[in-house]
């Protein structure tokens, strides 16, 4: 059986948890397919896959839970790696660009600044990511809060404009 997975040693761990549940027949136990199952279950569900290694790191067998210790480690310095870098960002339909673009230049009326200005599109953009890259009821009311509170109140504006108020922290106190 071939496991296609992200981390190599999640692979060897799972074939090691079916091969720690044969029986000596060499026929698999039920148990250890039904672990099988659920690890790739969990991992394309829902991916809480690794609550699962984590208990498994405490399992009886001494070479599942050393491979279970690995898995973990590996992920864990994947995950310390990865966490600081941006999100990548895509093209979107005509439709999704024009509202985008919409929302950056009523943003930039409110913050006084030219459209292209980089706060400008951090604003929309921390927008456009806490609502889920949607452009729905919620990313509009969001948009209209902040072009509001920074039009109406000028000591919010001076200080998303100086940064002593974090774009993300702003956006996130204004969502709707």
């Amino acid at each position: 059986m071939v496991f296609f997975l992200p981390f190599p040693s999640f692979s060897i761990f799972i074939m090691k948890i079916s091969d720690s549940h044969k029986n000596k027949d060499n026929n698999t136990d039920s148990h250890g397919w039904v672990m099988v199952h659920f690890f790739l279950r969990k991992r394309v569900q829902d991916y809480f896959v690794g609550h699962a290694v984590n208990k498994m790191r405490q399992h009886s067998d001494s070479e599942v839970a050393c491979l279970a210790r690995e898995v973990y480690t590996e992920w864990r310095t994947f995950i310390e790696k990865h966490v600081n870098r941006p999100s990548i960002e895509v093209r979107s339909d005509a439709k999704t660009e024009s509202f985008r673009k919409n929302a950056q230049k009523l943003l930039s009326e409110a913050l006084e600044l030219e459209m292209d200005h980089l706060l400008v599109e951090n604003i929309e953009r921390e927008t456009f990511h806490l609502c889920s890259r949607l452009i729905n009821g919620p990313y509009r009311r969001t948009v209209r809060a902040l072009v509001f509170t920074l039009k109406h109140r000028a000591e919010i504006r001076e200080q998303v404009k100086n940064g002593m108020l974090p774009v993300g922290t702003f956006v996130q106190t204004h969502k709707k």
